[in-house]
């Protein structure tokens, strides 16, 4: 009994010590070679006997391709095959012995030879504006771009980028339209007349949002009883400012059952609308709101009444939280001032009982273009 005792202190002290670990009894020894273009050898012996597998990709690449062995044994041979010319290569062995344990050896590299085929690296669009795009591109050798890019993947428009062979390369795409989606693809040539061809890739020209950051009054200047709610900036501001967030973009109205509430956008000189999106907290929304127009803040035009935001669109604000999104149409009315207008006593949707109060995350204010005021007859 008392052997059996010393046995079982034994296996507890055995089991409980730190660092120790099955896999450290496997050892592996590995080495690349047979390399060619597009094919690689790799084999590696270990102490035990194990199955093995080779993840190996292409260096700045970080989706591992995979080689397996399965039979049992301390040698081990993998091809790996179709891979490309003039590429470094990083690769991993990773084993098993037949009781399960795992070991891997250290990341290691080597390079296929021949010339390297272009390939892009990085491939991206570095900046926006309402009417413009700048597309980023890297290839691992010198090369030409040609550029193909439209509002599908048709691609009705091309542009050649002339110059000398080079790895960077920044692409000026102009005369873009605001708020509109476009579809680009990139050939790349290198000195040898190779090429190799992007997949698509898309991107959203920047909305032409003449109501942003201008000057606001009205009477959403309110803070709920919320600590949660920042106070870094004044609320008026938060909705023309482009920041839906919960926490910094909203604004908050008065008392809905005691008097009006509106807010007015001046948008410094008149000029003709073709649709205006005001997004509300889908916790607090009006159900009976106007869209007004005015050219000196005084006199005013009713654009759109009784509107109810219940029948907006759903979206979701830049912290996730719940909007109604709903868009009135301008139709070219030309005025400098817009105003959101809430009728007191008018209904509205307010997710507490105590609530008295609407939600503002946003207005937005677009106007029509120049071709637009000239089919319409416009001066």
């Amino acid at each position: 009994m008392k052997r059996l005792k010393n046995r079982i202190w034994i296996l507890l002290i055995v089991c409980l010590m730190p660092g120790l670990s099955w896999a450290e009894g496997i050892k592996v020894a590995v080495v690349a070679n047979e390399i060619a273009k597009h094919y690689a050898q790799v084999q590696w012996e270990t102490n035990v006997e194990t199955t093995g597998q080779v993840l190996y990709h292409p260096v700045r690449e970080f989706q591992n391709n995979l080689a397996i062995s399965i039979g049992m044994s301390t040698t081990h041979t993998v091809g790996l095959r179709k891979l490309l010319s003039g590429t470094m290569y990083q690769y991993q062995v990773r084993v098993k012995d037949t009781q399960g344990h795992t070991a891997a050896s250290e990341w290691a590299a080597f390079t296929t030879t021949g010339i390297p085929l272009p390939l892009f690296e990085e491939l991206c669009v570095g900046s926006l504006t309402k009417t413009s795009a700048i597309i980023v591109a890297r290839t691992n050798v010198p090369t030409k771009l040609w550029v193909e890019y439209g509002t599908t993947t048709i691609y009705n428009n091309n542009l050649m980028v002339r110059g000398e062979l080079k790895s960077f390369h920044q692409i000026a795409l102009d005369g873009l339209k605001p708020d509109k989606s476009y579809h680009f693809q990139l050939t790349a040539y290198d000195n040898d007349g190779h090429e190799i061809i992007s997949s698509d890739h898309e991107f959203t020209t920047m909305e032409d949002n003449i109501g942003l950051y201008m000057p606001t009054t009205g009477t959403f200047r309110e803070c709920p009883d919320d600590k949660y709610i920042s106070r870094d900036k004044g609320f008026l501001e938060r909705i023309t400012d482009g920041d839906t967030s919960y926490f910094t973009g909203m604004a908050t109205s008065g008392d809905v059952t005691l008097q009006d509430q509106f807010v007015v956008i001046d948008l410094g000189i008149i000029q003709p609308i073709d649709r205006i999106k005001v997004y509300w907290r889908k916790l607090a929304y009006s159900k009976d709101y106007s869209i007004r127009l005015s050219n000196d803040n005084e006199n005013w035009t009713v654009l759109d009444s009784g509107i109810n935001a219940c029948n907006g669109a759903d979206e979701l604000s830049d912290t996730g939280d719940p909007m109604k999104m709903i868009i009135t149409q301008g139709g070219g009315a030309k005025a400098r001032f817009v105003q959101v207008f809430v009728p007191c006593g008018s209904d509205f949707f307010h997710k507490h009982e105590d609530w008295r109060f609407v939600q503002l995350m946003e207005v937005k204010v677009y106007p029509c273009n120049l071709q637009d005021v000239i089919e319409g007859g416009g001066d």
